[in-house]
């Protein structure tokens, strides 16, 4: 058996009740056993806009004076036109999570510290993208708990996840076969025991994107906090999307319950500057400070179509006290 063996040191440790749990050493007549799936999950931006999405707006940016012409935006995870906003959106605080926590969780790894009190700890702390595939059984926290088991059974510390129910049929189309896969960016302490499949159930490192020298796969893992953000943007454009469920989770080490965002904001600073993009970009200086143009103001200037303009003598109702840009 190649995901389910079982591990003289599993550095994640045992579930709490693994005696309760059928998938936890995860043999084929066991995950046979459970029920299908009945939840039906959704693309990203297979649904329809919110509100006013998409409609036409004139922006002004109060550090150059420049209006220019932006779009509404719903952010909304289903809208054919935000889905890719909302994923580079929630790819930021995630990627930040991770590369921060993955850079605590090994200097506790190294001192012997904590929760790894004890542990021989291996030099090559790695951080890597890990894909566990099976049947599409009973329900998410079901098949979450079934890939997590399979996590901790290959030494994974702990990570993100993301639940990718769809596979690319030959035209192309994400389709539902009865098979649901996570994408786990994961901490590795170590070598990771060997993958395969076993009843359906699949375990696999993703190689680097680039590889080493003389064309054979790499799995250095993430070097980079652009690399991450880069993966898990990527994770969340196709992923499954069910009502009033997350679609990235985190576990073990990394969980919240374990690592509190509190414990990282306290040792690394640059979360708020890093995940707070701020308003819209202005195309003329940069700057995000901007916000909806003027209907009309005191001097009697009227847009009245898109400008896309840099005012020469600065901002025309500067200094006046009652100032009525915003509408």
């Amino acid at each position: 058996m190649f995901v389910c063996q079982e591990s003289s040191e599993n550095l994640a440790g045992e579930p709490k009740s693994p005696h309760s749990e059928p998938w936890y050493l995860c043999p084929s007549d066991e995950v046979a056993g459970i029920e299908p799936s009945v939840e039906k999950p959704v693309l990203p931006g297979s649904g329809e806009p919110v509100g006013n999405c998409g409609e036409r707006m004139e922006m002004f940016c109060p550090a150059c004076g420049g209006i220019f012409e932006s779009k509404h935006s719903c952010m909304s995870r289903l809208c054919p036109n935000c889905f890719r906003k909302w994923a580079s959106r929630e790819s930021k605080p995630a990627s930040w999570r991770f590369w921060t926590g993955a850079k605590y969780l090994f200097y506790q790894l190294r001192r012997g510290t904590g929760r790894f009190r004890g542990i021989q700890t291996a030099a090559d702390c790695r951080m890597l993208h890990v894909v566990i595939s099976f049947p599409d059984l009973d329900s998410l926290d079901t098949q979450r708990k079934i890939a997590i088991a399979v996590a901790k059974r290959h030494g994974l510390i702990g990570g993100l996840m993301v639940y990718h129910p769809f596979r690319q049929d030959e035209e192309r189309e994400y389709v539902l076969d009865g098979y649901v896969h996570f994408h786990l960016v994961v901490l590795v302490n170590g070598d990771v025991p060997e993958g395969g499949s076993d009843g359906g159930v699949l375990f696999k490192v993703v190689a680097d994107p680039e590889r080493a020298r003389g064309g054979k796969p790499s799995f250095h893992g993430f070097q980079e906090l652009a690399q991450v953000r880069a993966c898990v943007f990527y994770l969340l454009t196709h992923c499954g999307i069910l009502p009033a469920r997350h679609a990235l989770t985190w576990w073990g080490a990394m969980s919240y319950n374990q690592l509190p965002t509190e414990t990282l904001d306290a040792n690394y600073d640059g979360r708020i500057e890093y995940c707070v993009s701020g308003g819209i970009r202005c195309p003329f200086c940069g700057s995000r400070d901007t916000e909806p143009a003027i209907v009309s103001v005191p001097h009697g200037w009227r847009s009245t179509k898109p400008v896309r303009h840099i005012w020469p003598y600065g901002v025309p109702w500067a200094g006046v006290v009652n100032d009525t840009r915003l509408v």
